[in-house]
């Protein structure tokens, strides 16, 4: 799933960061969607949902393979859509809340599916989900930087 869904890819340093973060999302998606694995073992989300829950000694392991990359490249985007050092503050408070929507998607889908069954999180929807995760995260990353520049 994961070489299937990259993170990088060429030329992403010269686009625009919303570019660059609307392929963050997608590819965040695809990997937290794709059930591409059909021989009845867990995915590597459903152990990474499982360890966050229950933590083992695994779970180091497992953060830094697979969530510390992902972490990394969508800090350095939201750090330069707000203009603010990568360790400041609210560059870490915009990266929780985009990746705070992921783990909605991963950890809920059964009680979304009962409760509004409408609303669908199959890989079918992806592009669907990936373009409102975006929109909405570019929203609250504006809104975040605007508030920002009225505080200093």
């Amino acid at each position: 799933q994961v070489d299937m869904h990259p993170l990088a890819w060429e030329g992403a340093s010269q686009a625009p960061l919303e570019d660059q973060l609307a392929h963050l999302v997608r590819a965040m998606l695809c990997r937290i969607l794709d059930k591409s694995s059909s021989d009845g073992e867990p995915d590597r989300w459903q152990l990474i949902a499982r360890e966050l829950t229950t933590p083992s000694a695994i779970m180091h392991i497992l953060a830094e393979k697979h969530l510390r990359p992902m972490k990394d490249m969508l800090t350095s985007v939201v750090s330069g859509m707000l203009d603010l050092a990568q360790d400041h503050e609210l560059v870490h408070d915009c990266v929780a809340s985009v990746v705070g929507q992921f783990g909605h998607y991963l950890y809920n889908r059964r009680l979304i599916r009962l409760l509004n069954p409408e609303h669908s999180v199959r890989p079918a929807d992806l592009d669907r989900l990936a373009s409102h995760i975006t929109r909405f995260s570019l929203a609250g990353i504006r809104a975040s930087r605007e508030w920002h520049l009225k505080q200093a």
